[in-house]
This record gives structure tokens, C-alpha cells and sequence, in this order.
């Protein structure tokens, strides 16, 4: 399922999060509280989260997850292991970039691509940083 942006994240995440489109963060929450034959309320009694927070983690409605939330959920699911919680999931084409990426980054620590990519988002985050201090010089001259 392709997650909803926030609309308060920046231009260089924006533009990270449009390179690879396929690539998706996957919850199985859902899957768990079936599999255990729990409810999202027997769920919000274990964790003390309320159901319409649980209820868009599982629908996966939310761009953020709460790092507190997902503590809780794990404890009182006694999940060992974050990939029975969510799981990365891409087309086969991205995996196999990934990979070959990957295996290029061994031993190099960078390659010539990310330091690229750094420039770039380098200069966007400058831009944004001038326009907010801009901004805030604004609404103290109000």
C-alpha cells in the first residue's frame, strides 16, 4: 500500500520518497491481532493507545509511526523481531538496485552517486533553512 506524504516534510525527503515509489513500508498488524484472535480493543486495553490510532496503524492511514506506540505494541504482543511488525516491500526491479547499489557502497563508504545526491540535497536543504529563517524573521517583525 503506497503511504500517504506528510505534507510538512521537506524536499529532499519528498524527492527521496518519489525515486523509488514502489518501495513501501508494510503493516502487519492487522495479520497479528487476527492470527492471535485479538481485537483493536482488547489491543488498546493492553497498550493504552486509543482505537482510532490503532485502527489507521493498521489501515496504514498514518505517514508517521510513534516510536512509543510501536514500544507498547511490541511488549504487549511480545514481538521479538520488527519485520513481524512491518516489513519492507518493493517491486523486484528496486530490490535488485538495492543490491547491486549496495554491494558497489562495500569497502567505498560512498559511492560517487550518493555524493551527488548529497550536493543536491545539500543545496535544497540550504534553500529551505534560509527560507525559514526568512519566515521567522518575519513573525518577529509582527
Amino acid at each position: 500500500m503506497a503511504h500517504k506524504l506528510n505534507e510538512n516534510i521537506s524536499e529532499v525527503t519528498k524527492l527521496v520518497m518519489e525515486e523509488h515509489a514502489d518501495f513501501t513500508l508494510e503493516c502487519r498488524l492487522g495479520e497479528l491481532l487476527e492470527d492471535r484472535g485479538l481485537t483493536l480493543q482488547e489491543l488498546s486495553y493492553l497498550t493504552g493507545i486509543r482505537i482510532p490510532s490503532l485502527s489507521f496503524i493498521v489501515n496504514e492511514k498514518k505517514s508517521t509511526i510513534n516510536i512509543g506506540h510501536l514500544i507498547a505494541i511490541a511488549k504487549a504482543l511480545r514481538i521479538t523481531d520488527i519485520r513481524q511488525l512491518y516489513m519492507f516491500d518493493m517491486e523486484d526491479s528496486t530490490r535488485k538496485v538495492f543490491n547491486k547499489e549496495r554491494r558497489e557502497q562495500e569497502g567505498l563508504g560512498m559511492t560517487d552517486k550518493m555524493r551527488e545526491t548529497i550536493a543536491k540535497h545539500k543545496e535544497i536543504k540550504e534553500r529551505e533553512s534560509e527560507e525559514w529563517k526568512k519566515q521567522q524573521e518575519a513573525k518577529k517583525n509582527k
